[in-house]
């Protein structure tokens, strides 16, 4: 995460009040220059289950790679640093998953002035070339992002980390190599949404489309 002081504690609220509570938090502070850190080590210390790492700034990439390694969980979930889930948003995922190699969720695209959901639905692909398909859609419930998505850690260790030396679509590129080998998909079909807010100003692009500084959850 990176310069995220005003939206950090909406985010750590959400992930440390889980009804899923057999998590573990890996935080990855990336050279912020606000307060970030400072609010990072203030949740560290009221949460064991938080491991809280810091480094020079080295982009969404290279943490994210810090974040797997550092993790132990049989499961992987990426969050940007300044959205939010609902309480029983991990909850649902790792149910989805149990029969599967990757779990969907929908999620709530918030603005300033309004807000859209993305509800997983009755046509969700279930063969591997329709879903990598979808993952180059924009603006389905499936897309080309991660933070609506529980990867396992024995399908990430086969296929590859992300790629550092790249800055745009990382994202997306991660997980079409990650879903070429999956053999099962599945969606959590209950209202447990993540919500990913667009900020003003010209961070909207480059977030909505670029992606940014990260915080991993394994469980």
């Amino acid at each position: 995460m990176y310069n995220v002081a005003e939206y950090i504690n909406d985010l750590l609220f959400s992930v440390t009040h889980q009804t899923y509570e057999n998590i573990e938090i890996v935080i990855i502070e990336d050279g912020s220059t606000d307060r970030t850190l400072e609010l990072c080590n203030i949740w560290a210390e009221k949460d064991c289950r938080i491991k809280l790492i810091s480094q020079a700034n080295s982009g969404v990439s290279y943490s994210r790679n810090i974040g797997i390694t550092h993790s132990k969980g049989e499961y992987i979930y990426f969050m940007d640093a300044d959205d939010y889930i609902d309480l029983d948003y991990i909850e649902n995922l790792t149910n989805s998953i149990k029969n599967s190699d990757i779990a969907v969720s929908g999620y709530v695209v918030h603005n300033s002035e309004s807000e859209v959901k993305y509800l997983c639905v009755d046509e969700f692909p279930k063969k591997k070339d329709a879903f990598v398909a979808e993952c180059l859609k924009p603006d389905t419930f499936v897309s080309g992002y991660l933070w609506n998505k529980l990867f396992k850690r024995e399908i990430i260790k086969k296929t590859m980390m992300f790629n550092d030396r790249i800055s745009y679509s990382e994202d997306t590129l991660f997980l079409i190599e990650y879903v070429l080998n999956c053999q099962k998909f599945s969606f959590s079909p209950k209202e447990s949404f993540y919500h990913y807010k667009i900020r003003n100003g010209s961070s909207t692009i480059s977030k909505y489309n670029r992606g940014k500084k990260s915080v991993l959850s394994a469980n």
